[in-house]
Formats: structure tokens, C-alpha cells, sequence
């Protein structure tokens, strides 16, 4: 596995370095923006979702909703239909828009 560098994290008054294989997911909701990571506490972080998104590595990782990016490695379901959700390892739920259906469909074939 490729080991991409670690990118840092302002949480508070604390710099957090994370991995981007140890993310699992991020989400935005009401303005702020969570960061999920394996075996540990979720992190929220002052930065927008597109300036998340340009810190991590895109053979990993997909935006796949406005609120939304997905680490594919931890991808472990896709529930197409009504929902369309994909779950990821561990049980989350992610939101898959319809505009970005392809997308993933197309990435998570190759990955």
C-alpha cells in the first residue's frame, strides 16, 4: 500500500497529523466539517470540504454528495435505490448523490 504523507490538522489550539489511509470518511452538516479516523476520535475542523478535499490524495479518496468524501478503502456496501447510500466498514452510512453516482460507481469498479 502506498503510504501518502500525513497532512495536519488544527483542532483547537492542537495540530493533529493524520494519514489519509487512516480517514475514513469526512462530512459536512449545519457549517462544520467532522473528519473520520480509524480507531480514533472524529475531528472537527475549521476548513471547508473543498479545501479537505484538496489536501487528500484523489486515488483514494471521492467526493461523492456536497457533504460527503469517502476514503474507497473502507468502502464496504453500495444501497442503490431510494436511499442510495454507501456503508462504509464499521457501519456508517455516507449519502451518494445522483450527480455523483457514476463517478463512484466507475471509480469503485477499478479500485
Amino acid at each position: 500500500m502506498i503510504r501518502y504523507p500525513a497532512i495536519c490538522l488544527l483542532q483547537g489550539q492542537d495540530y493533529l497529523f493524520v494519514f489519509p489511509s487512516e480517514i475514513t470518511h469526512v462530512l459536512a452538516e449545519d457549517g462544520k466539517v467532522t473528519i473520520f479516523i480509524k480507531d480514533k476520535d472524529s475531528v472537527q475542523v475549521s476548513k471547508s470540504m473543498k479545501e479537505i478535499e484538496s489536501l487528500l490524495p484523489v486515488e483514494i479518496f471521492l467526493r461523492v454528495h456536497h457533504s460527503a468524501i469517502i476514503n474507497l478503502m473502507y468502502v464496504d456496501k453500495y444501497h442503490p435505490g431510494e436511499n442510495n447510500t454507501i456503508e462504509l466498514i464499521g457501519g456508517n452510512l455516507v449519502p451518494l448523490s445522483r450527480r455523483r453516482k457514476s463517478d463512484f460507481l466507475d471509480r469503485f469498479t477499478k479500485f
